[in-house]
C-alpha cells in the first residue's frame, strides 16, 4: 500500500500545529547497527532542512532494485557520512 498520501496529511497537519516543525519519515524496516550514527545523521539530517531544505538519506545499493528507486545526487550534495 502506498503511503504517500498519509505522509502528506502528516506533514499539513503538523504544519498547521507547528510551522517550525521538522519532520523524519523513516520506515520501519531497517536494521539500524550503530544507533549512535544513525542519531547524529538524523540530527545533522534535522538542522540541514531547518535551513528549508528536502532532505533524503539513502545507502549505495548492492544490486539493481527497481522497486525501491534510486537518488540522484547534484553537484550540490554535501557529501557522504
Amino acid at each position: 500500500m502506498e503511503t504517500a498520501s498519509a505522509i502528506g496529511l502528516a506533514a499539513v497537519v503538523l504544519k498547521k500545529h507547528d510551522p517550525e516543525a521538522a519532520m523524519l519519515v523513516l520506515t520501519s524496516d531497517h536494521y539500524i547497527g550503530n544507533t549512535d550514527l544513525f542519531r547524529l545523521i538524523m540530527q545533522v539530517a534535522v538542522q540541514v532542512a531547518r535551513k528549508d531544505y528536502l532532505v533524503t538519506l539513502g545507502i549505495t545499493p548492492t544490486f539493481p532494485a527497481t522497486g525501491y528507486g534510486y537518488i540522484q545526487r547534484d553537484a550540490q550534495s554535501t557529501g557522504e557520512f
